[in-house]
């Protein structure tokens, strides 16, 4: 039997985080992945550069695909174009992405099993982690194996349809004759194709990625929904591209997200913009608060709710206000589509300052505020025009 002074299960953006902040600073650490990589991953593949702002390492150029500087949005006849000076994103490839992520914790000393951890038990003196090549020891546990899986399900409970959503997405190859040559630096935002959810077009340069994704509760049709949005804009998928799907929390919701010697972070805590679906800045984020929690209990040697408390806390106070404030927005904007949406996809000024949120020079809170005051006068002006 193996010992370590911290085990991580899961090797996305939020367990490589957590893997190497705990090894930077001594721990021993071993990190679980079931699947080796690089492995895909169904993402967007959108890293905001508040996400970036969390690395302490710069993203080599040859990871990024794409700059992303504004964004277009469009409901129903309505759509308008925004775009700042700042950078708001840059487009990658997951797989390649979350590799090296994973490679700056191993440069830092944490060990990687390409295991499947099946079950996860708390004794007094530590944890142990069954996989199908035999049991692991650590003092400390941090799951972060994404949404909707099995060991975060069993400390947070499942979560309802209402409380995630699904997305199914492809990689596309542009085609000789392009179609979107103006979406370069640009993301592409399609509301109204599923409820509580919306389309994207990508443009990474030699491939398009393509999705959309919807509220479990209310997106009944997914992949119906996905060949009638492609085409609806005219692309073809080709031969051999095949969708693939997958959860999201929606976050600004409260869940339980530690106990005795176990810590939940990223997906695995339901850390996600229910908005955006945003989810690689709270992951990369989440596993840093994780690790210092973590560190700090094994200085004192409580690994006890108490001893790790604080990272509830901590991620309340960190993101967790900005977080409720986007899930209030979702609620509202899906419940009121023709006033917020169009809002939203009709003032340039709005989409600007949202894009401001994504740049990380403007907080979500704000953002909302800002919505809410322009609503009278948005309200006028569509009874006047309705008048005329």
């Amino acid at each position: 039997m193996k010992e370590y002074d911290f085990a991580v299960v899961g090797a996305g953006p939020a367990g490589a985080s957590a893997a190497r902040v705990l090894a930077k600073h001594g721990a021993s650490v071993v990190i679980f992945e079931r699947s080796t990589m690089p492995r895909e991953k169904p993402c967007g593949g959108a890293v905001s550069t508040q996400a970036l702002s969390f690395l302490d390492f710069a993203v080599p150029e040859h990871l990024v695909n794409a700059q992303v500087f504004g964004a277009k949005v469009h409901f129903q006849n309505q759509s308008t174009h925004a775009r700042l000076e700042e950078r708001i994103a840059v487009l990658v490839t997951r797989a390649k992405f979350d590799h090296f992520l994973l490679s700056k914790a191993r440069e830092c000393g944490a060990d990687v099993v390409w295991q499947e951890v099946k079950s996860i038990e708390r004794h007094r003196g530590h944890a142990e982690l069954l996989s199908p090549c035999g049991t692991w020891r650590a003092r400390c546990v941090i799951v972060c194996e994404g949404a909707n899986r099995r060991l975060a399900r069993r400390l947070r409970g499942k979560d309802p349809p209402a409380a995630q959503g699904f997305c199914i997405k492809a990689d596309i190859p542009v085609e000789r004759a392009e179609r979107y040559t103006d979406l370069k630096e640009t993301i592409d935002i399609y509301f109204g194709l599923a409820e509580y959810g919306y389309g994207w077009i990508f443009h990474h340069g030699s491939f398009y990625s393509v999705g959309v994704g919807g509220l479990c509760s209310r997106f009944t049709a997914p992949l119906a929904t996905f060949y009638a949005f492609l085409k609806e804009r005219h692309i073809e998928p080709g031969n051999g591209i095949r969708p693939r799907g997958h959860f999201i929390p929606c976050g600004g919701i409260k869940r339980t997200v530690c106990a005795d010697r176990i810590m939940l972070a990223g997906d695995a805590a339901g850390f996600a913009d229910p908005f955006s679906g945003e989810g690689i800045a709270y992951a990369i984020r989440s596993g840093h608060l994780a690790a210092a929690v973590g560190l700090k209990a094994a200085e004192e040697d409580d690994f006890s709710y108490g001893g790790l408390k604080d990272y509830q806390r901590h991620a309340e106070k960190t993101f967790g206000r900005d977080l409720r404030h986007s899930f209030l927005m979702t609620r509202l904007m899906h419940a009121f589509p023709r006033l917020f949406l169009s809002i939203l996809c009709s003032d340039k000024t709005v989409l600007q300052k949202y894009l401001a949120v994504t740049a990380h020079t403007l907080s979500f809170r704000r953002f909302f505020a800002f919505v809410i005051v322009r609503i009278p006068g948005f309200l006028l002006e569509y009874t006047l025009l309705k008048k005329s």
